[in-house]
């Protein structure tokens, strides 16, 4: 693989004529981004061939009328290509791109693109850590760093917090290639310390399945999981998840629930736009979509669970504080999105380290963009067992 090329406004033209006019053109990630930057490429008419995606429920379909192709696949390309002298231009699209381009490095004869730049000016000319704040919001989240970053467990985990410090600080949209600096080459939810501590058949607590990308996750690192319980309101989100776990004939151990996860049992209001490609915002004004809500608390009191994912479009502080008790009782590791708002980055890692003793706390940033922020929190005594497995 070579270099990395980075496209703007800027040098769009330049990159385009030197490189996209005769070579094959491969778009990595077939989600909603692929299908934005896909219409930033056709304005400059640079015609894209295939889509490639990780997610076998996509692979040999068509998206946007064009063929969904997989990892080997594109591998094969690439090498059937160096054979005639060709090199396929990659371009990123998923926000997950540094796991992506780890497993590019393998592959001779692509060269890869981004362009993120040109895809948050377009559709993203704000990132969820620079949402309006007035002077006394930002003081406040800016002094809460204070309280997280000396009790980070490594030094990966304090830079990034540092970043996203000075990225909230700088009061304007966020410079994208700090994003890229630190985005990690591991996958989000799955980093090596969470894939060492879990238990064998471990029951799973998905919090925003979406169309069911877990069983993706899971499969891939080859964990062998007892239940998975996935909770997805948004209803077409929710059908498609469904539908998935047919064609996987996984009926019997992932299971869907067409509910969000809050701090309450009740009903609340889910609010969405059709094309939005995340599930859309809870909040319990009556005005949206009515879904039901559940707690943790509530649902799993006989229940034990031994890992818990969270990426529900900034509910997550409420949907902990409805699980903190099943937290406390079964010490499962946690995944926890915290890039929904700038108060989350602080306020999640605050209260469950005042909430959880002996913990580890670890971030990473999965993205080349503002987005896919993780806290991970692994109980002290699943890492040392992990470490005398290893020794």
């Amino acid at each position: 693989m070579e270099r990395l090329i980075s496209i703007s406004q800027d040098n769009i033209e330049e990159i385009s004529s030197r490189y996209f006019k005769e070579s094959c053109t491969v778009l990595y990630g077939a989600g909603g981004n692929g299908i934005r930057l896909l219409s930033i490429l056709k304005k400059q008419g640079i015609p894209v061939q295939y889509f490639c995606d990780d997610d076998f429920n996509k692979v040999d379909t068509n998206v946007e009328g064009i063929p969904v192709i997989s990892f080997e696949q594109l591998r094969k390309l690439s090498e059937n290509k160096a054979m005639d002298g060709q090199t396929i231009n990659v371009v990123l699209t998923s926000v997950f791109s540094g796991t992506i381009l780890k497993k590019l490095k393998d592959i001779s004869g692509v060269r890869v693109f981004e362009l993120f730049a040109m895809l948050m000016q377009e559709f993203f000319p704000k990132s969820f850590y620079n949402e309006a704040l007035d002077d006394n919001e930002r003081f406040d989240i800016l002094q809460k760093f204070d309280q997280v970053i000396p009790h980070l467990h490594d030094d990966e985990s304090q830079y990034v917090m540092k970043i996203i410090h000075d990225v909230i600080a700088a009061q304007d949209n966020a410079d994208n290639h700090k994003f890229i600096e630190i985005a990690s080459d591991e996958d989000c939810y799955f980093i090596s310390n969470v894939c060492a501590s879990l238990p064998e058949q471990p029951v799973v607590v998905d919090c925003g399945g979406f169309t069911g990308d877990l069983m993706v996750a899971l499969e891939k690192h080859e964990i062998k999981y007892k239940k998975v319980f996935s909770f997805e309101p948004n209803p077409r989100l929710y059908e498609e998840m469904c539908e998935n776990v047919r064609r996987n004939h996984l009926e019997d151990r992932f299971i869907p629930f067409h509910k969000g996860v809050w701090d309450s049992e009740g009903n609340a209001y889910l609010n969405f736009s059709e094309d939005d490609i995340a599930g859309g915002k809870l909040d319990l004004s009556k005005s949206g979509t009515c879904v039901e809500i559940i707690s943790i608390d509530g649902f799993f009191k006989k229940q034990p669970v031994d890992f818990i994912k969270m990426d529900i479009e900034g509910a997550e502080l409420h949907a902990l504080r409805g699980g903190i008790t099943t937290i406390q009782r079964d010490r499962p590791i946690l995944a926890i999105s915290l890039y929904h708002s700038p108060h989350d980055v602080v306020d999640i890692p605050v209260y469950l380290m005042d909430e959880l003793e002996h913990y580890i706390f670890m971030v990473r940033h999965h993205s080349f963009i503002g987005s896919e922020t993780v806290l991970y929190a692994i109980p002290e005594e699943k890492m040392s067992l992990n470490k005398e497995m290893k020794g």
